[in-house]
């Protein structure tokens, strides 16, 4: 059938070497696979066999592997997993050492679980209402009553990561708003914040004659 089963075969002393047939020949041990074949996603241990001496330790290093797709059909939030070592003596233990070994005794058994959760960031702007920009025609006229080519409203954002990790994230605008500090966080698309910290956005809202003029297209009713 499709069940997956695990089949470990021993091979005995050779019959020239033993004095009679009572001896264990060829051992054949059937079990019940646990588990997923060839299962390393979103868990990946390295390695995958060590050899602990006596009085000693060893490190085994479970890696938990996060880049995957929310259109994947492996995506969870949330993975459960667990992880079997099967123990042997090694070859030089003294002739008068016995103990069970291999899949004689019970493999040890350690459980793994790694969780995906949702980032969020805190935003607070400096003014009650929000961002909300407010300004009219008239803004565009200078001292000296000349038509100014746009003006620039600006507010302030702050943005605080209260996760327990550093967070990176694109940030752009589309016209007509714009990342007025963009050069002082990086100067790139991508900006990284870490746990606990915050930083301050500039965010301008340029009004000019042709903004203007699109706001009076869509009043009459003429696509721009």
């Amino acid at each position: 059938d499709d069940r997956l089963i695990d089949v470990n075969f021993w091979l005995g002393e050779t019959v020239e070497s033993v004095a009679s047939l009572d001896g264990e020949l060829l051992r054949v041990d059937v079990k019940k696979h646990e588990g997923n074949r060839n299962a390393d996603i979103p868990f990946v241990v390295e390695p995958t066999q060590m050899t602990v001496p006596g009085r000693s330790q060893a490190i085994v290093q479970v890696n938990f592997n996060t880049r995957l797709s929310a259109d994947s059909e492996a995506f969870s939030t949330h993975f459960d997993a667990f992880l079997l070592g099967h123990c042997s003596l090694d070859d030089e233990n003294p002739s008068w050492v016995e103990r069970l070994a291999g899949l004689d005794v019970v493999s040890l058994k350690l459980g793994i679980t790694g969780e995906v959760r949702q980032a969020w960031l805190d935003v607070e702007a400096d003014e009650e209402e929000g961002l909300s920009f407010e300004t009219v025609a008239s803004d565009l006229l200078k001292d000296d009553q000349q038509l100014a080519r746009q003006v620039i409203k600006v507010h302030c954002i702050k943005l605080r990561n209260p996760n327990p990790n550093s967070l990176t994230f694109a940030l752009s605008a589309d016209h007509p708003f714009k990342i007025m500090n963009k050069d002082q966080l990086g100067g790139s698309d991508f900006i990284t914040v870490r746990s606990q910290a915050a930083i301050k956005i500039r965010l301008g809202f340029l009004f000019g004659s042709e903004l203007l003029n699109d706001v009076d297209n869509i009043k009459n009713g003429i696509k721009t």
